[in-house]
């Protein structure tokens, strides 16, 4: 066995467009980057990991793909959970590029290849994917232009799918216009070579090359006339390309550009009137009704009605598939979801628009800007692909099976949490604000009481002497006036907040702050970007930097650092059962307990809860935050 295609990986988003900013004819990219290579059965590889690595390294800092997740060694229950997830986000604008290296494996009585995951055995196709399997996938996937590049052995049984075309001249703006399924293989029917490559295959050497060396605009089948050469020269193999039969492929082609290159927009070709008759295999319905009347709903693109008191919008015969529906109402604010119908089902949808009404932002009475988080309904906590992964980045942090499983198993059970309107700082509280509250109170924190705190120092937590607000890593250090204050205690968090009228938020309260709505794992969205977040210091002095440093971080209300920089105590006291029973309104946490919650993350991702956590306040009606991975500091950002 030998390496092969992937067909489901690990999303990852791009927010880029090229073309004209009037009209342009690319959506957002996409690119799912896999690399299996200590496989558990089978023989190990070599070069797959740093291949993918590579690649989505280029994707990243060439192409500017804004957030790339990097999948190594994958499992057939990950590739599947990723492939879903993929179908769920992709709209019908956006670009897929699927990169695989790995294992593979032709069954030559049944004539179908196979690309096997990391857990696959030789005598089983329990963890196998045949080529069939991708092709239904593709073929369900909404995205204009998907581009799969496989590097592995047998690859080749994919082009008995494919019309495999011939390089030639191409117009870009032509091809942007269509719906593509093309694949780009490191071989045919033979084994292909996992090194020679300084490091990679021969096959990722020549294609980072051609990425590299492609400083505008290009096509998939450009992109591949110089590959194909460079790869025959350097092994016994020959590099394919082509389109994918039966997967909705219409004469477009994957475009690789360059941030900032324009591709002009071309409208498509006026189609002839043509009669023909299609049978779907499957119908579903939806039935759409709102809590208010004069809702006007949009199915996609298209205006279909609005809400009235007493009757319900029925939208029959739709494809199975994954819809976006849209609400809008004067004075209030827009709603979207994404809905999936089912085969022979009908689909219940409630509109709930939220009220545009107090100011957004206002001041506290110790100065601090607060902004408003609205009334109603957010979904509180963390789905199954979240949870699956937070047990290995767990367990790499030293942490027993045991207590993995303690801390993840209730992450589970995500709930519908309905909140009052509030307010809440829109920055972590400052060394300078604390300054005048400890200054106006005489307030003596518990780090000074106790002559110590815990100091983050080879990576451990230790309690140096000393250490306090005002020296957070002991005698002979210093703060500065815009950093958060750090070495507060929840009590010395409490105290603040009641000497400046307001009150810490309950962990709904915080969650729903950081997150919003639409059900994001991070304040900017759903994947991990460190550009938008204070996550990498290491845990390198304090680690933490000025107020507001990371804008492009900030929440759907405007609250900054709501991830990294430093955590924040909530309100709650500690119980990981807690939530799967709470009351649906305004849940307040435990009535007692013996530790106190904190959220968000901080730069040096603590592994357990301590004195030194920052806090951030809240007044008026409350509400709290999101699933940033889970509901601790464990896994306050990614592995």
């Amino acid at each position: 066995m030998t390496r092969f295609l992937l067909a489901a990986l690990v999303a990852v988003l791009l927010v880029a467009t090229v073309g004209d900013a009037q009209s342009p004819p690319l959506g957002a990219y996409h690119a799912l980057v896999i690399g299996n290579q200590a496989y558990r059965h089978l023989t190990p590889l070599k070069t797959p990991a740093a291949d993918a690595r590579a690649v989505a390294d280029v994707l990243r800092t060439d192409y500017r793909f804004a957030g790339v997740r990097l999948l190594v060694d994958a499992t057939r229950a990950q590739m599947v959970e990723a492939l879903t997830d993929m179908r769920r986000r992709l709209g019908e604008r956006d670009n897929l590029l699927i990169y695989y290296a790995g294992h593979g494996y032709l069954d030559r009585e049944a004539d179908r290849g196979y690309c096997l995951a990391v857990d696959a055995q030789r005598d089983s196709p329990t963890n196998w994917v045949s080529n069939a399997d991708i092709t239904d996938a593709l073929r369900a996937m909404r995205a204009k232009h998907v581009l799969i590049v496989a590097d592995s052995c047998y690859s080749g049984t994919l082009t008995r799918d494919l019309a495999v075309r011939a390089p030639e001249a191409s117009d870009l703006a032509k091809l942007a216009q269509r719906r593509a399924r093309s694949v780009l293989t490191s071989g045919g029917l033979e084994p292909v070579t996992d090194v020679g490559g300084g490091g990679h295959s021969v096959f990722a050497r020549a294609f980072l090359t051609a990425l590299r060396a492609n400083t505008t605009a290009t096509d998939g089948t450009s992109l591949f006339t110089g590959l194909r050469k460079q790869v025959m020269l350097s092994a016994e193999q020959t590099p394919q390309y082509g389109d994918i039969r039966l997967a909705g492929h219409d004469g477009g082609d994957f475009i690789f550009a360059r941030p900032g290159v324009s591709v002009a927009a071309i409208p498509p070709p006026r189609p002839e009137p043509a009669i023909t008759k299609e049978v779907l295999p499957a119908y579903g319905s939806l039935a759409i009704r709102g809590k208010l009347a004069g809702i006007e709903v949009w199915l996609g693109e298209r205006k279909i009605g609005e809400t009235e008191s007493s009757s319900t919008l029925l939208v029959s015969n739709l494809a199975v598939g994954t819809y976006r529906i849209k609400a809008r109402k004067a004075d209030h604010k827009e709603w979207q979801r994404e809905i999936q119908v089912a085969a022979n089902q009908r689909t219940d949808v409630l509109i709930d628009l939220e009220l545009l009404g107090p100011a957004k932002v206002i001041k506290g009475e110790d100065g601090a800007e607060m902004v408003l988080v609205p009334a109603g309904e957010f979904w509180m906590g963390s789905e199954q692909a979240e949870v699956d992964l937070f047990f290995p980045a767990c367990k790499r942090r030293g942490n027993s099976d045991e207590a993995c499983k303690q801390w993840g198993e209730p992450e589970r059970h995500g709930q519908r949490v309905v909140l009052d309107a509030f307010y809440i700082d829109r920055f972590e509280v400052t060394n300078a604000l604390f300054e005048r509250f400890v200054t106006a109170a005489g307030h003596r924190t518990t780090a000074e009481a106790r002559g110590s705190a815990s100091v983050r120092v080879d990576h451990k937590w230790t309690q140096v002497k000393g250490a306090w607000w005002r020296a957070p890593q002991g005698p002979g250090s210093a703060v500065s006036t815009r950093h958060p204050v750090v070495q507060v205690s929840w009590h010395d968090a409490d105290a603040y907040c009641r000497w400046a009228g307001k009150r810490l938020p309950t962990e709904a309260e915080w969650e729903k702050a950081a997150r919003g709505t639409d059900r994001r794992r991070y304040p900017w969205g759903d994947e991990w970007d460190a550009s938008k977040a204070n996550g990498s210091t290491g845990g390198i002095g304090t680690g933490v930097v000025v107020i507001g440093s990371y804008p492009d971080g900030v929440s759907p209300y405007g609250a900054h650092d709501m991830a990294g920089n430093v955590a924040e105590w909530v309100a709650d006291w500690m119980s990981l059962s807690y939530y799967e029973h709470s009351p649906e309104r305004n849940p307040r946490g435990p009535q007692a307990g013996t530790q106190r919650v904190g959220r968000g993350g901080s730069c040096s991702i603590p592994s357990r809860a301590a004195d030194d956590a920052p806090l951030r306040l809240d007044a008026g009606p409350r509400q709290r935050h999101p699933r940033l991975p889970l509901r601790e500091e464990l896994v306050a950002t990614p592995p």
